[in-house]
């Protein structure tokens, strides 16, 4: 497996949701953010423009969380190898958090990453917040939130240019913390 690094500031302010940083020596090279996503009635919207990757993690105890690993810096300017590189940083994370949470919980964690849309939309993936009824959408470049599926239909098509035939059936992953496995 590729080399990761933890990484940690501790005089710089953190966003409200920024748990980590990591670093990918190998190549490409990257140093991306790890937040926790919470949905909650004070849920704040956010629009980022980068390469990323969402994924579920379920502790021990049941507990399920919901990630975001956002590139802030492609410093190979890599395209091809950073999805492939985003999943590795993930399956690392878990590993790592695992490790930690087995000794806390007495149970291994488990994760996932989300499924794409459908066949004709590769890196598309929709996650509906059921708790408080709002969406993200991840797609190659970015990850968006929105209140409705309108307008996240309406961003799909004039913004990222999917036609309807792409937008016509599809699956969406649903995030419910509240609901513990077990």
């Amino acid at each position: 497996m590729s080399n990761f690094y933890l990484c940690h500031n501790p005089v710089m302010h953190n966003p409200e949701s920024s748990i980590h940083y990591v670093y990918h020596e190998d190549s490409p090279r990257f140093f991306a953010g790890l937040m926790e996503i919470i949905p909650a009635n004070t849920f704040n919207h956010f629009a980022y423009g980068n390469r990323n990757k969402l994924f579920i993690y379920l502790r021990g105890d049941g507990q399920m969380q919901l990630y975001l690993l956002l590139v802030y810096q492609n410093l190979d300017r890599a395209t091809v190898k950073m999805d492939k590189a985003l999943k590795e940083a993930v399956i690392w994370y878990c590993s790592a958090l695992n490790m930690e949470d087995e000794k806390k919980y007495g149970k291994q964690s488990k994760f996932k990453l989300l499924q794409n849309y459908n066949l004709l939309t590769p890196g598309l993936q929709i996650v509906h917040l059921e708790g408080i009824d709002r969406y993200l959408l991840s797609y190659d470049s970015g990850v968006k939130s929105f209140d409705s599926p309108l307008a996240m239909d309406r961003f799909l098509s004039v913004d990222l240019k999917y036609t309807d035939l792409q937008l016509e059936e599809g699956n969406h992953n649903v995030f419910n913390p509240s609901l513990k496995e077990g």
